[in-house]
């Protein structure tokens, strides 16, 4: 009995897991796209060229935010048993640091001046 449920779980962690994540991600894109598609076709709609109006840019902080607290979770996470860290705790810790990492590029980003210029731009 406990072979197969030693099983399943192996199974689980090593199929299910990834697979589930999978279809997360490709949900969270599709999503994505299906809003995309609706904006672009009520603009037609309104009788604006999609074209026209520039789409905004994805932030690029919250994909580095994200990724940052992936590879610091992975990390402790290999070295867990080492330093006798809680698994929950690992988790929190990433979370965090996803989330100091959006806010300070947002931060830096909110510090540029306007235009490009040091000046606060301007034709003076």
């Amino acid at each position: 009995m406990e072979a197969v449920l030693a099983l399943l779980i192996a199974f689980g962690m090593c199929v299910l897991i990834p697979i589930g994540l999978l279809a997360a991600i490709v949900l969270v894109f599709m999503r994505r796209s299906q809003d995309r598609h609706s904006e672009r076709m009520a603009m037609i709609d309104r009788g604006v060229a999609p074209g026209a109006v520039p789409m905004p840019s994805p932030e690029p902080g919250r994909a580095v935010g994200w990724a940052t607290g992936v590879v610091v979770g992975g990390v402790l996470w290999m070295f867990a048993d080492t330093l006798d860290l809680s698994r929950f705790g690992i988790i929190l810790t990433a979370v965090g640091v996803a989330y100091l990492t959006r806010g300070v590029l947002g931060l830096a980003r909110g510090r540029r001046p306007a235009g490009g210029e040091f000046g606060g731009g301007g034709n003076s």
